[in-house]
């Protein structure tokens, strides 16, 4: 199938629910113009609205590169890209409207490559959610169960990183994790799992707290 045949496909639904108000211009149209040309208005109108709305689904279906502190490249569809609210307004400046023209890599400098392949993952599995940007509490679905099957270490980045990328979704799923994680954990379990040293116990063998402790005994 050629692509305005799948343009006109994925559109037909769209544009049907918008005849309704096409057909009430031709209502108020009716009152000064003749029966041809509000034909040829509804008609010109309607094609404009298919083309624009072609262009946008053809624009969510571009691909882009962003780049990990280490290096590493991962393909992410404009989509997908856009629940993170940081780097939809990074496209504010980098993309245009010509679909042809190559999009730039973004670096992430402060992600690493095993985080930001879940969160590429995670946002091409809910790219077509509706309102994204809207902050509220999120369940635990059984896709985000299996998926986030991970060690709390990683599930820790991956949340720092959903914060610095405001992706709402990821930072509300992957936060309630880390807590009923934390909450049936000892505080040395939670030091080990994300590799975190025991200040206090260096304090404690520090020559001066010794000293400090003889003088008041």
């Amino acid at each position: 199938m050629s692509e305005p045949s799948q343009c006109f496909s994925l559109l037909l639904y769209e544009s049907a629910a918008n005849a309704l108000s096409f057909r009430r211009q031709q209502q108020l149209l009716s009152w000064n113009l003749g029966q041809g040309q509000i034909s040829k208005i509804y008609y010109m109108s309607l094609r404009g609205f298919l083309q624009l709305k072609c262009i946008q689904y053809r624009q969510m279906d571009r691909q882009l590169q962003v780049i990990s502190r280490e290096g590493k490249s991962f393909s992410i569809s404009l989509q997908a890209a856009k629940m993170s609210l940081t780097l939809r307004n990074m496209f504010d400046y980098i993309v245009n409207d010509e679909l042809n023209d190559e999009i730039e890599a973004i670096p992430l400098g402060l992600i690493d490559s095993n985080t930001l392949d879940k969160i590429v993952q995670f946002c091409e599995h809910y790219k077509t959610e509706t309102n994204p940007e809207e902050e509220r509490s999120y369940e635990i679905n059984e896709w985000d169960s299996n998926f986030f099957d991970i060690n709390i270490s990683t599930m820790f980045d991956i949340a720092k990183a959903a914060d610095y990328l405001q992706i709402h979704r990821l930072f509300d799923i992957s936060c309630k994790i880390v807590a009923k994680f934390l909450r049936s954990k000892s505080p040395q379990d939670i030091r080990q799992a994300l590799g975190m040293g025991n200040d206090f116990e260096e304090y404690q063998n520090d020559k001066s707290f010794k000293k400090y402790q003889t003088i008041n005994s």
